[in-house]
């Protein structure tokens, strides 16, 4: 992935985070992996690959994955609550 798009990426699951007052682990939790995982990723550790951009995506809401790369705020799905 693109530096710049890793930037986008690392920024706006950032945002979504604040946004949804989610934490990192409730996150992993949703996506199926570890805290670590999700710290690597928004660190810069690891590179997103699509796949992954789009485990963050629905983790988070967004019907369209690639919504989430786009810098203006997108209308996302209301997340069912876990049980």
């Amino acid at each position: 992935m693109h530096v710049i798009l890793q930037d986008i990426f690392r920024r706006r699951v950032r945002e979504e985070l604040s946004d949804q007052e989610l934490s990192q682990s409730e996150l992993a939790r949703r996506m199926g992996v570890t805290p670590s995982t999700v710290n690597q990723y928004l660190s810069g550790k690891i590179a997103p690959g699509i796949d992954m951009v789009e485990q963050f995506a629905l983790a988070l809401g967004f019907e369209n994955p690639l919504d989430l790369l786009n810098e203006r705020k997108q209308q996302r799905k209301k997340l069912q609550p876990a049980s």
